[in-house]
């Protein structure tokens, strides 16, 4: 029980370091906006200031929620940053053509480590980040050209995210099943570790994987233990 509540403390760890980066990122990626598209300002920082004041929203609540709901917080943060770079990318004009949508590959990059949601719900997070990005460009007049460098670098970069994502998933599910020979005590059933200490069969298998168990007792156990409470004892 102990691991998995570290693992789930990890998780937690990295996503509000994730959110941390964005808060300090996202606002100061502004100096470009300032520079090279000086007509699009205004609408610019109100939306780096919206998307940096939700990510500071998201950094507050995931302290005090419970852990079933950090996947949604996780979902809404990233896409809540991209769909600010798909409306910087509309707002400035430019639309495919616009430079900003190399941050989209950040984005996609930032969701990687995150092995705790499942491969469907990852793939359908990636998903929406991608297609919300290409039906807001797709607004604006935009050349073939444009379209498929788009495609190409977020596609390339979308896979890429998956595979990492599967990979790492595996990995972690992989480490968490046990495996091999159990030396077991024939008589109280503790069980020997690596390092020569017995534990008891809970402790030993919650220790090592994500099984946490529930205890009740069975109709053998109770007719000897309790034959005055179980009819026909």
């Amino acid at each position: 029980m102990e691991r998995i509540k570290s693992q789930k403390c990890e998780q937690l760890s990295i996503f509000l370091f994730v959110l941390k980066l964005g808060i300090i990122l996202y606002p100061l990626f502004y100096l470009l906006d300032w520079i090279y598209f000086p007509e699009s300002r205004a609408q610019t920082l109100a939306v780096r200031l919206c998307v940096t004041l939700y990510l500071v929203f998201v950094y507050l609540l995931a302290r005090k929620v419970e852990e079933r709901f950090h996947f949604f917080l996780i979902l809404s943060a990233f896409e809540a940053a991209a769909l600010g770079i798909s409306l910087i990318c509309y707002l400035t004009g430019e639309g495919f053509a616009s430079p900003h949508y190399t941050g989209l590959l950040q984005v996609i990059l930032f969701t990687t480590p995150f092995h705790n949601i499942s491969p469907r719900r990852y793939i359908l997070t990636i998903g929406l980040i991608v297609i919300q990005h290409f039906v807001i460009q797709m607004a604006l007049p935009w050349t073939f050209k444009y379209f498929i460098t788009n495609l190409l670098a977020i596609g390339i970069i979308a896979v890429a995210a998956v595979f990492l994502h599967n990979f790492i998933h595996g990995l972690v599910r992989e480490n968490r099943t046990l495996r091999g020979l159990l030396p077991i005590c024939s008589n109280c059933k503790k069980i020997r570790d690596e390092k020569g200490s017995w534990h008891h069969v809970e402790a030993y298998i919650t220790h090592r994987s994500e099984v946490e168990f529930t205890h009740g007792i069975c109709p053998e156990c109770a007719k000897q233990l309790y034959p005055q409470y179980v009819p026909g004892a």
